[in-house]
């Protein structure tokens, strides 16, 4: 099966690249935090369409879907969020269950037609993301700006 993924270049003109640009020099860690916490915000608001979506039984599978950011990536410029069921690691019963759970609500089983409500999330929340990594990078930095310019 296919990962549904929504992959995005940020390309934001000249002027974006060259405030990062200067931002790294500067102060590299600050530039990645800031880069980080706003493909955080955007992979959140994939997570709430999916939670949206997800159907509702006992709510475990609702429970299950998470988001974070990936360590490993190619090179240092390179961000990668990622949303992804967990697999609850508890006793009992539901041992396993959320991630378990997700294979078969997705893909189907013999009794039980696919519902792919992954995809109809990503798919649904592309523009939504955009926008919030957007408004988050122009927050974010002009905060940034402003917190150079107060220690003058």
């Amino acid at each position: 099966m296919a990962r549904d993924r929504l992959q995005m270049k940020l390309v934001g003109g000249a002027k974006l690249d060259m405030v990062l640009a200067k931002m790294a020099i500067d102060n590299q860690s600050a530039a990645t935090k800031i880069v980080k916490q706003s493909l955080n915000k955007g992979a959140a608001e994939v997570r709430k369409k999916e939670k949206q979506l997800a159907p509702t039984e006992s709510g475990t599978l609702k429970k299950a879907i998470k988001n974070r950011l990936s360590r490993k990536t190619p090179n240092r410029n390179t961000f990668m969020a990622s949303v992804y069921f967990a697999w609850k690691r508890a006793s009992g019963s539901n041992k396993g269950e959320g991630g378990f759970y997700s294979i078969h609500t997705v893909r189907g089983t013999k009794n039980q037609r696919p519902n792919n409500f992954v995809k109809k999330a990503v798919q649904s929340s592309e523009s939504k993301v955009r926008k919030t990594i957007g408004e988050q990078l122009a927050a974010k930095i002009a905060a940034f700006g402003q917190a150079q310019v107060n220690k003058l």
